[in-house]
């Protein structure tokens, strides 16, 4: 267990993999992942389409969809991280959210300059 950041960054630059892979074999990555995941839905949801009273596009809704396949993942692998099932279902299912976000995100911003254009 890493107990400073200064000691991870040398065992960072030392041995990537195995930091890494000790890393996210932790539970407090994963809780990191989830809460960043909870603070933009929310600030989606409560900026944008309460406070500023925005309807959300499709794509936009899409991407929220995204960012809950993320949060769901870092709530799997909450549960047990050193879990080989787990550690799959949850990494399969972040990728997914991340892949699938950043196509809707790049239509999102295409759709965008269009129609500034």
């Amino acid at each position: 267990m890493i107990t400073n950041f200064k000691q991870w960054l040398s065992e960072l630059r030392l041995q990537p993999l195995s930091t890494l892979e000790a890393t996210q074999e932790q539970r407090t990555v994963w809780a990191v992942m989830s809460f960043a995941c909870v603070f933009l839905l929310g600030s989606a949801m409560g900026y944008f389409q309460w406070f500023l009273e925005m309807a959300p596009c499709e794509n936009c809704v899409y991407i929220r969809f995204s960012q809950f396949c993320i949060l769901l993942a870092g709530i799997v692998m909450l549960i047990n991280p050193r879990n080989i099932v787990l550690k799959v279902i949850g990494l399969v299912l972040a990728w997914y959210g991340i892949i699938y976000g950043l196509d809707k995100a790049i239509i999102l911003s295409v759709q965008h300059v269009a129609s500034h254009a």
